[in-house]
Protein backbone atom coordinates (compact mmCIF):
# COMPACT_ATOMS: atom_id res chain seq x y z
CA UNK A 1 0.00 0.00 0.00
CA UNK A 2 1.19 3.89 -0.76
CA UNK A 3 1.84 6.13 1.68
CA UNK A 4 -0.21 9.19 1.70
CA UNK A 5 2.88 10.88 0.88
CA UNK A 6 4.16 8.41 -2.26
CA UNK A 7 0.48 8.42 -3.44
CA UNK A 8 0.25 12.60 -3.52
CA UNK A 9 3.94 12.54 -5.29
CA UNK A 10 2.51 10.71 -7.86
CA UNK A 11 -0.48 12.29 -8.73
CA UNK A 12 1.46 15.88 -8.52
CA UNK A 13 4.28 13.81 -11.18
CA UNK A 14 1.29 13.12 -13.46
CA UNK A 15 -0.43 16.32 -13.86
CA UNK A 16 0.80 20.07 -14.34
CA UNK A 17 -1.01 23.51 -13.98
CA UNK A 18 -2.53 25.16 -17.08
CA UNK A 19 -3.19 28.59 -17.81
CA UNK A 20 -5.94 31.02 -17.20
CA UNK A 21 -7.98 32.80 -19.51
CA UNK A 22 -10.56 35.58 -19.00
CA UNK A 23 -14.08 34.92 -20.57
CA UNK A 24 -17.54 35.93 -20.91
CA UNK A 25 -19.86 34.30 -18.45
CA UNK A 26 -22.24 33.06 -21.02
CA UNK A 27 -19.10 30.98 -22.41
CA UNK A 28 -18.10 29.86 -18.61
CA UNK A 29 -20.58 27.03 -18.39
CA UNK A 30 -18.47 23.73 -17.44
CA UNK A 31 -15.75 25.50 -16.47
CA UNK A 32 -13.61 25.98 -12.99
CA UNK A 33 -12.76 29.06 -11.64
CA UNK A 34 -10.05 29.94 -11.22
CA UNK A 35 -9.85 32.26 -8.07
CA UNK A 36 -12.15 33.98 -5.79
CA UNK A 37 -15.44 35.95 -6.95
CA UNK A 38 -16.86 38.19 -4.53
CA UNK A 39 -20.08 40.40 -5.66
CA UNK A 40 -20.11 43.93 -5.13
CA UNK A 41 -23.59 43.96 -3.57
CA UNK A 42 -25.66 41.07 -2.10
CA UNK A 43 -29.03 40.11 -4.30
CA UNK A 44 -31.52 40.74 -2.76
CA UNK A 45 -30.39 43.46 -1.22
CA UNK A 46 -32.51 42.96 1.38
CA UNK A 47 -33.38 39.56 4.04
CA UNK A 48 -35.66 37.46 2.58
CA UNK A 49 -35.86 33.97 4.88
CA UNK A 50 -38.06 32.35 2.74
CA UNK A 51 -35.54 31.97 -0.04
CA UNK A 52 -32.29 31.52 1.97
CA UNK A 53 -31.44 27.79 1.81
CA UNK A 54 -31.75 24.96 -0.22
CA UNK A 55 -34.14 21.91 -0.69
CA UNK A 56 -32.90 18.40 -1.84
CA UNK A 57 -34.16 14.88 -2.24
CA UNK A 58 -32.77 12.50 -0.45
CA UNK A 59 -32.95 9.87 -3.31
CA UNK A 60 -30.82 12.37 -5.06
CA UNK A 61 -27.76 11.68 -2.89
CA UNK A 62 -28.62 7.54 -2.51
CA UNK A 63 -30.55 8.44 1.12
CA UNK A 64 -33.25 6.59 2.66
Amino acid sequence: MLSVEEARARVLAAVSAVGTEDVLVGDALGRVLAGQLVAPHALPRFDNSAMDGYAVRADDFGGP
